[in-house]
């Protein structure tokens, strides 16, 4: 199997090194299985491992519920008396 060096590992982006780690996480195989099935270097690995995991967490935006009102007609003028 083709096996990357460490330097060539280095230049995968990092999504490219989240989708390898969750891949890792529900593949079921150790970390240096994985690795040697990928052609991963394992040091560089856990090097990533450990860097994914310190990242913050990023999570998506909250919804916001908004109510839409009718706009005031041309004969209204919006001000309450």
């Amino acid at each position: 199997m083709l096996r990357f060096s460490e330097a060539e590992d280095a230049r995968m982006a990092k999504s490219d090194w989240a989708r390898h780690i969750e891949a890792w996480q529900g593949s079921g195989f150790s970390q240096a299985a994985y690795c040697r099935r990928q052609g991963l270097s394992a040091a560089y690995f856990s090097q990533r491992l450990r860097a994914y995991r310190a990242a913050p967490v990023v999570s998506a935006p909250a919804l916001i519920p908004v109510r839409v009102e009718p706009a005031v007609s041309a004969g209204e003028s919006g001000v309450l008396h």
